[in-house]
């Protein structure tokens, strides 16, 4: 049995890789809270990019969602050596007004291979203050920058003044503590923080984490795995694996956010049904998740909703049922609502946001193929800032 679980949770990862087109083009509606992500088959050449800005061509805009998507651009990058500061030690960019975002690329060597990570500066961005860092990790086989796009934490940094940093997985996948990888995610974390400190000023007890897919299932890892220098989570698209949370000392309460769809087919929340493939039952040869099958899984240690809850509600020592509340109905279009679900308080709370009737997305996203749905009812990303910004190690 444990056998065929283990093969099943395997199975369950994997999946979780198609149901979000990666290596995209993306791009941001001035004005917008999202980046607006444009595959690469739909991307039209009508718009240029220069070093200035972007040129407009009306007939390259189109309408997604409501909101205006200008096809085939990506956001202009600025190298570190592009850079000074200046007395009051405020980010200089050494080229014209209009830039967009402050993006960077560095490399740190762990385990004898040289790996990249991204990072975002905020438009406020001072050397003189020590400036919190949100650590976001993508889904399956997804590009880290890839998460640009799909979270729209970019505009939340420059609203908010903190780090965005963008890790790359080797080979497309993040530990998740279900079998043993060559590579260690944890010390290229740590690697990661401790190069960034050298670079920038951070808040070292203002370090959170976000993570995607299998990008949750590892975040939830690196807070188990140190405790010491996380001081809270968001989850997105993902349960937990037993495996992986056992790794916790349980020294401290650790404030942790989930974002769950109840028509995921890839979440488990012991309801009995079925889960449908939609446009991915092709191309995997699956129509649908048999229900039992989550179930044998869970014998691997692929936690259901509810063990997942159990879980981070008895590590955290939160007592009794928590408060319930639906969020407003912004988009009764989309076909969802949201509950949230919050037990303790500042400093050890536990938050689920249930999507009714949401699938593997990313809630308040904005660029989805025309075959998938998406909750526009609430901004992910901002609510994970609010909560972040509540919590100090």
């Amino acid at each position: 049995m444990r056998v065929i679980s283990f093969v099943f949770c395997l199975t369950i990862l994997f999946l979780s890789g198609f149901f979000l087109d990666a290596h995209a083009k993306y791009v941001f509606k001035p004005g917008s809270r999202q980046a607006i992500w444009v595959p690469d088959n739909q991307a039209a050449s009508g718009v240029e990019y220069n070093k200035q800005g972007y040129s407009r061509n009306a007939s390259s805009i189109t309408q997604t969602g409501g909101m205006s998507v200008r096809r085939g651009m990506s956001p202009p990058s600025i190298s570190p050596g592009s850079i000074s500061s200046s007395p009051s030690g405020r980010i200089v960019q050494k080229r014209s007004s209009n830039s967009i975002s402050s993006e960077f690329t560095d490399y740190v060597e762990v385990q004898g291979l040289k790996r990249p990570f991204s990072y975002h500066l905020p438009c406020t961005y001072n050397r003189a203050r020590s400036t919190p860092v949100v650590l976001v990790f993508a889904g399956l086989k997804m590009k880290g920058t890839d998460m640009i796009a799909a979270t729209g934490m970019n505009g939340v940094s420059n609203r908010n003044n903190f780090i965005v940093v963008y890790g790359e997985p080797v080979g497309g996948e993040w530990q998740d503590g279900m079998k043993n990888r060559a590579y260690d995610d944890v010390l290229y974390v740590q690697a990661v923080l401790t190069k960034l400190g050298t670079i920038c000023n951070i808040d070292s007890h203002r370090v959170y984490a976000v993570g995607l897919s299998n990008g949750g299932f590892f975040c939830q890892l690196l807070a188990c795995s140190m405790p010491s220098k996380i001081a809270a989570i968001a989850v997105v698209s993902a349960t937990g694996m037993e495996q992986a949370l056992q790794k916790s000392g349980g020294e401290r309460a650790m404030p942790c956010m989930f974002f769950l769809g109840t028509d995921d087919p890839l979440i488990n929340w012991q309801d009995g049904k079925t889960k449908t493939l939609g446009k991915y039952a092709k191309r995997l040869g699956v129509s649908e998740i048999d229900p039992a099958l989550l179930d044998i899984a869970r014998y691997g240690g692929f936690y259901s909703v509810p063990d997942l809850i159990s879980f981070w509600t008895n590590h955290n020592r939160c007592a009794g049922s928590p408060a319930e509340s639906y969020e407003p109905d912004k988009d009764p279009h989309d076909g969802m609502r949201v509950k949230k679900s919050l037990w303790g308080h500042r400093g050890n709370a536990v938050v689920l946001y249930t999507i009714e009737g949401g699938g593997h997305t990313w809630p308040g996203c904005i660029f989805l193929s025309r075959n998938q749905k998406c909750c526009q009812d609430i901004d992910t990303s901002e609510i994970i800032w609010k909560f972040f910004q509540g919590e100090s190690r």
